[in-house]
């Protein structure tokens, strides 16, 4: 095989994970590789894995037995990067010899390294380090649309929910500098994005490295720079979200009227047992009063059933949660034991029947209250961005929806679709709307 390899990346997991494989692949093409789409043509395949929960690694480890599974003589060298390379090095190595190469979230910018070493047959190479640094950076290799991306404005996490694996798979909260957040943030916007994402486990504990300025400073930069392009911010644990950051987003009109804000559960006693400080009370009352004051404000959340020791009283708190609230969206999980955390030894673990039967009655209310919330914009007027012209109309998403998580505007007809191009943005009014997705009338001008 010559040095020069055609690698494809398969991408699994969550947006800061698929930001990772940009950069990977960035580095692969300025070393001379060729990053391709089909894995049927590649020399090397790169699972990028996801280790978060149960079913995340039951996903990855279906897709590595599918590649090497694979018909044909001439078969790809297999590399695993992401979170459960770096979680469980040694059990992938061991359990599944066929692997190539490893590289852990640290090291992604030892990806040739490891690429070259395989190729040449000098593998595996475990690019594997526990100690948590910042990656230097190259172009990324953009797998979205030209114009959305999503920006990395810090790594790891230090917030130690008792559930959570992330601290040990990513380390402590590392904030990236102001300037080199910037500087990639003009780079995307000069490579035709018009909306960037802000990611993070939480972008409200963002802290500038030199001057110590937050998440409210970092956006009014970003939201006056680019006065074109919509500012979104994804993951903002609830303590970190005030008054303050509200009255930012809503000061500019670029900043998306959209909080994301993992709540996880409605009872004082499970947020407790879960090791998450936040009063779910006061909570409630400030986001019923951002309801109330700002009708038009999209409210996402994440939700955790079946904790151990979580009673029917703390389910029917859950509920009541999202029934008070009115979320625009939610997403439900079943809790998964993750080994190392404090959780995996907690006693009175709820049978994993109640907690899936739970978990479908809470995502019917979910349904229920998504489908009242949204019929708000029936009759509206809106912006919104195309993000695929196909068939027999055009996908797109208005500010109060982010890409890949959330529903779609659907604008039918031929008509629309010869006057709507991809990333460009046109007002159409909303005629209908269901528990996830709105549906348009062709714009005006299409």
């Amino acid at each position: 095989m010559s040095m020069r390899a055609r690698i494809a990346f398969l991408h699994l997991g969550c947006a800061k994970n698929l930001v990772d494989a940009e950069v990977m692949a960035g580095h692969l093409a300025t070393a001379g590789h060729c990053v391709v789409d089909e894995e049927t043509t590649a020399d090397v395949i790169i699972i990028n894995t996801c280790g978060f929960i149960e079913e995340a690694r039951e996903e990855t480890i279906s897709e590595i037995f599918r590649v090497l599974g694979r018909d044909g003589k001439d078969q790809p060298l297999l590399v695993l990067s992401g979170c459960l390379a770096q979680r469980y090095p040694g059990e992938l190595a061991e359990g599944i010899p066929e692997i190539a190469g490893l590289v852990g979230v640290h090291d992604i910018d030892r990806i040739v390294e490891v690429i070259e070493a395989a190729i040449a047959g000098h593998g595996p190479v475990h690019a594997i380090t526990e100690t948590p640094r910042e990656c230097a950076r190259t172009q990324r290799y953009r797998w979205t649309p030209r114009h959305y991306a999503y920006l990395k404005i810090a790594e790891g996490c230090s917030r130690r929910c008792n559930y959570c694996a992330i601290p040990i798979i990513r380390g402590h909260y590392r904030s990236r500098q102001r300037e080199l957040i910037l500087a990639e943030a003009r780079e995307l916007v000069a490579d035709g994005a018009r909306e960037l994402n802000l990611i993070a486990q939480d972008v409200t504990a963002y802290r500038d490295p030199g001057s110590g300025d937050g998440i409210g400073e970092l956006l009014q930069e970003l939201a006056c720079m680019f006065p074109d392009v919509w500012i979104r911010l994804l993951y903002a644990h609830p303590d970190g979200v005030g008054e303050g950051l509200i009255e930012t987003m809503l000061s500019h009109d670029n900043i998306c009227s959209y909080l994301d804000i993992p709540l996880q559960h409605g009872s004082r006693r499970m947020l407790e047992a879960m090791g998450r400080p936040e009063d779910p009370d006061s909570v409630r009352e400030f986001l019923l009063a951002l309801r109330a004051r700002h009708p038009g404000f999209v409210l996402r959340t994440t939700l955790m059933v079946g904790f151990p020791g979580e009673e029917e009283r703390d389910f029917e708190r859950l509920l009541d949660l999202v029934s008070r609230v009115q979320f625009d969206d939610a997403a439900v999980f079943t809790y998964s034991p993750e080994d190392g955390t404090p959780a995996y030894h907690y006693p009175d673990a709820v049978p994993l029947p109640v907690a899936r039967e739970r978990a479908n009655i809470l995502r019917r209310r979910v349904e229920e209250v998504s489908f009242a919330v949204k019929q708000r914009f029936v009759g509206d007027t809106m912006t919104v961005v195309i993000d695929e012209s196909e068939g027999e109309g055009c996908l797109a998403r208005h500010q109060g929806q982010a890409p890949e998580v959330d529903g779609m505007v659907y604008i039918p007809g031929r008509r629309a679709r010869s006057g709507c191009a991809e990333g460009s943005r046109v007002s159409v009014e909303i005629e209908s709307a269901d528990s996830v997705d709105l549906w348009a009338r062709p714009p005006c001008d299409a």
